[in-house]
């Protein structure tokens, strides 16, 4: 999670690490390539994940948002933890 490289960890990090994890089996896509890797922490608070919709046409919209609120960078934005997914 973008937060973790503040130094700053709790449930929220691991929501994010799971909408991840969800976006690259539902799109079939590496989120971060070699290159975001390396991105400084400045750039990567800046870099957003394309819309799951726009790459993966056939998801249905009920997941896609749930993918999406896991993978908000601002922590406030996300699910505060897992058990709101349900």
């Amino acid at each position: 999670a973008p937060e973790q490289l503040r130094g700053i960890c709790d449930a929220r990090s691991d929501v994010y690490s799971l909408g991840i994890t969800l976006y690259e089996l539902a799109a079939g896509v590496n989120v971060w390539n070699e290159r975001s890797k390396l991105l400084s922490e400045s750039e990567r608070n800046d870099l957003s994940l394309p819309l799951i919709q726009d790459v993966c046409k056939n998801i249905p919209l009920n997941l896609a948002l749930v993918i999406m609120k896991c993978c908000e960078f601002d922590p406030q934005n996300r699910y505060q933890s897992a058990s709101e997914l349900q």
